[in-house]
């Protein structure tokens, strides 16, 4: 183990540290279980050499009732710390779950884009369930291991001290094969995680995208593809347990070859009168522990190499990426106008590339504007920054004066209701899924919200209307369906800034319509920002912000534009078109 390595694993061990007590009664117990086995041997020289060479059947019994004890001690202390350990086994895996939940819950948004779902998934499962059984098992398994090794070769050293010293030349030939094989099976090791994990990727991702492979008729390519990753991690289980059994083969050889020195040295020395019968078999049963002993060496060695791989792993979620922090001047602030203003702001996503360069642009508190532009020019970008999902690269965004670096993100995201194109939404009731921006809505707030935003139109015809379950992402409902329960939960947390993005586009325009209306009316005092490429809704604003390029963005009346800026004009010409046409009509 590496310093690392090292560093690593004592950094997990203050997931142990709340059952400090009950670590300690384990490390006892597997002190004990590991001494008292230690008597068999013994006691079995003794029934030998004493009761039946002498014929003592007092001595026999007595010592059988002894071996008795000693079992029913040892088995009992075998039965609790087992309890114990797999007890703290689960409550350390319960915490280690939830940190590195928690963890990823407030990692940047940026994180997310960078690596793949099936990833994490596969950390907070399987990794933390590595880690947890590898802290809490291997210093206990150090405490049995190491005491039981040496107090076997001090029992062994007193009853025949030239056999101890064979055994100590013998040792390093045990682990032999195991030092020889272990940077290949911790590579394979490695290389079958990341093709599991993978292997979850495509799971997550193909269920996840069931529609799509059901519209395309894409079965049997999926099916193709998932199996291409069965197969790798075929193939690498494959390599682990040829490794593994060639591991043993050698440990087995090696082991026997020992025990058939021992052997015949002692049956040598047995017929030549300088050991005891006795003491010969106490020998090889304690040999026979050693041997056994070993085994739990290597596999012990391999489990601390393996073990490392999964708290690399773990430590890369946990201390590699910096948590979604405030800024340490930041603070609460209450939205009052809900005026917003960017300032000569630049963003892009890679370095050389913006998507917005020196922008400014204000929209005054209460407006209802609509944020218009040709598809990829940044709009969606734009109400990320207001999130504040990514960090500026140069200037300030200010809501109502105050430059939103200084606003808590909570603060600033709760007072902000949001209506994305793709709605998103949860395998729960439709109820739950409105007040999920507001837990505390009564379901008096909860139908306003609905009606405003017109999902109570087809809720009320719904069997179950707010308790109907919608499925995994809303399965069971339209995309326009989705959209005004997405909108509902935008709203009925009474924001003061209102952003919807695309989050009407798979509603009908005479249903936009209402929405926007009923927006209006009811929010009054609520600045309103609708990103939009249906002409009808756009009309509707006080303002049309286009978003022209980059670095211009031209604010005015929607006839303003339409007589003066021909690049708004060609933006909804094919609609304008239409609605002379229908104008004619």
């Amino acid at each position: 183990m590496n310093k690392n390595s090292l560093r690593n694993f004592i950094n997990f061990l203050k997931y142990l540290k709340p059952y400090w007590r009950k670590e300690i009664i384990v490390l006892f117990l597997n002190f004990t279980t590991a001494i008292l086995p230690l008597a068999g041997p013994y006691l079995a020289k003794l029934v030998i050499d004493e009761a039946y060479a002498k014929k003592d059947f007092y001595i026999f019994t007595k010592l059988l009732v002894l071996a008795g004890l000693v079992f029913i001690i040892s088995s009992l202390c075998t039965s609790l710390e087992h309890y114990l350990k797999n007890y703290i086994n689960i409550k350390v895996r319960f915490s280690l779950e939830r940190a590195i939940f928690q963890k990823l819950e407030n990692l940047p948004y940026s994180f997310f884009q960078k690596r793949p779902i099936g990833e994490y998934i596969y950390k907070l499962n399987a990794e933390s369930q590595n880690v947890a059984s590898f802290i809490t098992s291997i210093i206990p398994e150090l405490c049995y291991t190491i005491p039981k090794f040496l107090f076997i070769l001090a029992i062994i050293l007193i009853m025949h001290w030239k056999i101890t010293i064979f055994l100590f030349v013998a040792v390093p030939f045990l682990y032999l094969p195991t030092f020889l094989l272990i940077r290949r099976i911790r590579k394979k090791s490695e290389e079958l995680i990341i093709s599991t994990q993978n292997m979850f990727e495509v799971v997550r991702e193909n269920f996840s995208n069931i529609q799509l492979v059901k519209a395309f008729a894409k079965e049997k390519t999926e099916l193709r593809r998932f199996t291409k990753h069965l197969i790798n991690n075929l193939r690498l289980n494959i390599t682990s347990v040829k490794l593994d059994t060639l591991n043993s083969i050698l440990d087995s050889w090696i082991n026997r070859l020992i025990i058939g020195i021992i052997t015949i040295y002692g049956g040598y020395n047995i017929i030549k009168g300088q050991i005891t019968l006795g003491s010969f078999a106490a020998i090889m049963l304690y040999l026979n522990q050693l041997i056994a002993l070993q085994g739990g060496l290597v596999a012990l060695f391999i489990r601390v190499t393996l073990g490392n791989i999964s708290l690399q792993r773990l430590v890369d979620i946990l201390e590699s990426w910096p948590q979604e922090s405030d800024n340490i001047n930041s603070k609460e602030f209450l939205f009052l106008l809900g005026e917003m203003e960017f300032k000569d702001v630049s963003f892009g996503y890679y370095p050389n590339k913006k998507v917005i360069q020196e922008l400014s642009f204000k929209i005054n508190g209460g407006f209802a504007v609509g944020l218009v532009g040709h598809s990829g020019c940044g709009k969606t970008t734009i109400v990320s920054l207001i999130l504040k999902l990514y960090q500026l690269s140069e200037g300030n965004i200010f809501i109502d004066g105050q430059d939103i670096n200084l606003i808590k993100n909570n603060s600033l995201r709760e007072r902000i209701g949001v209506v994305l194109q793709k709605p998103i939404l949860w395998n729960d009731t439709i109820r739950n899924n409105i007040r999920y921006a507001y837990p505390k809505a009564t379901d008096k707030e909860i139908l306003r919200s609905a009606e405003i935003s017109c999902a109570y139109d087809f809720i009320k015809d719904l069997p179950e209307k707010f308790e109907t379950v919608i499925g995994n992402e809303g399965i069971r409902l339209s995309e326009g369906q989705k959209q005004r329960i997405a909108l509902a939960r935008a709203i009925i947390k009474t924001p003061k800034i209102l952003i919807i993005d695309e989050g009407m586009s798979s509603v009908d325009s005479q249903t936009e319509d209402s929405i926007i209306d009923n927006l209006r009316r009811e929010f009054k005092n609520t600045t309103l920002i609708v990103i939009s490429h249906r002409l009808s809704t756009v009309k509707k604003m006080d303002l049309v912000y286009f978003l022209e390029n980059a670095d211009k963005i031209s604010i005015g009346y929607h006839e303003e534009l339409v007589k003066q800026n021909l690049n708004y004009r060609e933006l909804f010409a094919s609609q304008i078109e239409e609605e002379r046409i229908d104008i004619k009509l």
